[in-house]
């Protein structure tokens, strides 16, 4: 196994740190080149934001009082020692200390920010770059869970608010669409696994 690794950190990692290079210059120029990524798609309170804590080892806002209404991009990257940046469109690149700071608040609190107290669904991003021994090199993104109805003050249009977003993800070239179900349901009767 250690053969792998090393491998691994010695040929593959360095490509992972040059693709995100690459992926800061090119996407703040606008020019179309979408990088792969993993979109994770569920409805509305399925388990996809607790598969991406498992995954990121980040807490996330998660069940009926939070609704994510935005992407959340998370950047994991393998190190030595753990770190939380939050990556802004502009390339600056703000570490999140967080023996200071709880990011499950700090996303709830940037939420607030995006979409103030309308609940519609936000196309802008939330994207974190996260550095931990205990992460494999992968990028994820969070998509608002589809919404079958509108709960509490939703709008009435919030299903295809959400449909919209995914469909704009999951398009996009490259893209691996992680599908989650919650255990107790059967997927044949689900509308996303078609």
């Amino acid at each position: 196994m250690d053969t792998f690794v090393n491998a691994y950190d010695e040929k593959i990692r360095p490509l992972m740190d040059k693709i995100d290079q690459a992926r800061a210059i090119l996407s703040s120029s606008n020019d179309g080149i979408i990088f792969p990524n993993v979109v994770v798609v569920g409805d509305q309170s399925s388990g996809k934001s607790t598969l991406l804590e498992a995954l990121s080892l980040v807490e996330l806002p998660k069940g009926y009082s939070f609704l994510l209404q935005f992407p959340l991009v998370l950047r994991l990257r393998k190190a030595n020692e753990r770190r939380v940046y939050h990556l802004h469109n502009d390339n600056r690149k703000v570490s999140l200390d967080e023996s200071k700071l709880n990011i499950l608040h700090y996303i709830e609190e940037e939420t607030k920010k995006l979409a103030g107290s309308d609940k519609n669904v936000v196309h802008d991003l939330i994207e974190l770059q996260v550095e931990d021994p205990n992460v494999r090199d992968l990028t994820v993104v969070d998509l608002p869970g589809i919404a079958r109805n509108p709960i509490a003050d939703q709008p009435q249009d919030i299903h295809q608010q959400t449909t919209n977003l995914i469909r704009q993800f999951i398009r996009q070239e490259g893209s691996v669409i992680l599908c989650v179900f919650p255990a107790n349901v059967d997927i044949a009767t689900l509308n996303h696994s078609h």
